[in-house]
């Protein structure tokens, strides 16, 4: 807030209903399957009392296919900012990850099909696309590190990365929920969509360089 204040501006809203007597509730999907990312929709708490206040007017239906039409609508702008950002944006991101930091990494990278390291990690097919889409531009950010004049800036930002993974990791979040957070504090937590995308890129790099999520 601009008071310095926070709020919850959003609650996770399941569409089949967790417990019995809660809005949409049925017996035919099991507790873990009702609590996966699948079953799980983002809203504002205005519209998430309502469908659960007026639920007969929001079948399961109704509400997987809104969810799916704003997926659909979020991932094409992802992937047309994706086509356009470019060193500009990828600068303003990642200088604003390493800015300050003095650790160096003196690991090695190794890589492994994202297919299976997605299986691995339980990460939903939500996930999956935007990591994805965000390998698109893999080649650019690593030509991006490899001509940057800073030796140790390349270590930095790894160390950076794998650092708030291991703080998100311990805090005890599901797989997909440690990934948006990734994704916030990749892209500095702004909401404009090139910054995401910029921010999506780091996150799928270091994703698909078993840096950061189990191999």
């Amino acid at each position: 807030m601009d008071d310095g204040t926070s709020a919850t501006i959003g609650k996770i809203a399941h569409i089949v209903g967790e417990n019995e007597g809660s809005a949409r509730f049925t017996t035919e999907l099991s507790l873990s399957k009702r609590n996966s990312p699948d079953n799980l929709m983002l809203l504002c708490g205005t519209h998430h009392d309502e469908i659960d206040n007026y639920h007969s007017e929001y079948s399961v239906e109704d509400l997987h296919k809104i969810k799916n039409d704003f997926l659909k609508r979020l991932s094409s702008i992802f992937q047309e900012n994706l086509l356009n950002i470019g060193f500009a944006e990828l600068d303003v991101t990642i200088s604003y990850l390493v800015q300050g930091t003095t650790t160096k990494y003196d690991g090695t990278l190794k890589l492994i099909p994202p297919a299976e390291k997605i299986a691995k990690n339980e990460l939903s097919s939500d996930v999956e696309d935007l990591l994805r889409m965000g390998l698109v531009r893999e080649d650019q950010l690593e030509d991006y590190l490899n001509k940057n004049l800073d030796s140790s800036f390349s270590s930095r930002l790894r160390n950076i990365i794998v650092e708030k993974y291991n703080s998100v990791k311990a805090a005890g979040l599901s797989p997909d929920e440690i990934f948006y957070e990734m994704l916030s504090f990749s892209s500095g937590g702004s909401n404009d969509f090139k910054r995401q995308a910029a921010g999506l890129t780091v996150i799928a790099y270091y994703f698909n360089v078993c840096d950061i999520f189990e191999k």
